[in-house]
């Protein structure tokens, strides 16, 4: 459960506004992925340029909606309510952005293929970004009984977007 600032901060209210469980009475909402929570974590802090990067892994049940799906992948397990999720999350200096983003994905190739997988790199189109990813891969495995790739992992170049909007700022030593 996360506080409105922390949806609204990370852009999970906006153009995805309508996939997401909210709690009016307790004004709170069902994460859709555990990288809200770990924008939040650091909400209205200053960080010293010394510390980064802060790296940070979340494990949790996520509960989505899927409100545009219509029909589409709902028999199977690609379009669920409610799934477990491991998630990365990175706090870095603005100038080391892109070169984090590159390192979490390779630990994503490394990941799958020390299971054996066969995958590939999607470099996600502009117009197929969320609000607050600059860049975007995904990586999608092989799936032999679909005959046809598809998306097992993601990780997004949010820049500067979620940090402005969380008031999460860094000082320099």
């Amino acid at each position: 459960l996360v506080r409105p600032q922390a949806m609204d901060g990370t852009g999970f209210l906006g153009q995805a506004g309508q996939d997401v469980y909210h709690l009016k009475d307790d004004d709170l909402y069902l994460v859709g992925t555990s990288e809200v929570a770990l924008a939040g974590y650091h909400m209205d802090e200053i960080i010293e340029a010394d510390r980064l990067p802060l790296r940070y892994a979340g494990f949790s049940p996520c509960f989505r909606r899927e409100a545009g799906s219509h029909g589409k992948d709902t028999r199977g397990i690609f379009r669920v309510h409610q799934f477990d999720k491991v998630e990365m999350f990175s706090y870095v200096d603005p100038a080391d952005s892109e070169a984090e983003h590159r390192r979490l994905l390779d630990w994503e190739k490394q990941w799958l293929t020390s299971l054996g997988l066969p995958f590939r790199v999607i470099d996600v189109a502009t117009g197929d970004l969320g609000s607050s990813a600059a860049r975007k891969f995904d990586c999608e495995a092989w799936i032999p009984t679909q005959g046809k790739y598809r998306e097992l992992t993601s990780t997004s170049d949010c820049t500067e977007f979620q940090a402005r909007r969380l008031s999460i700022r860094m000082r320099d030593g």
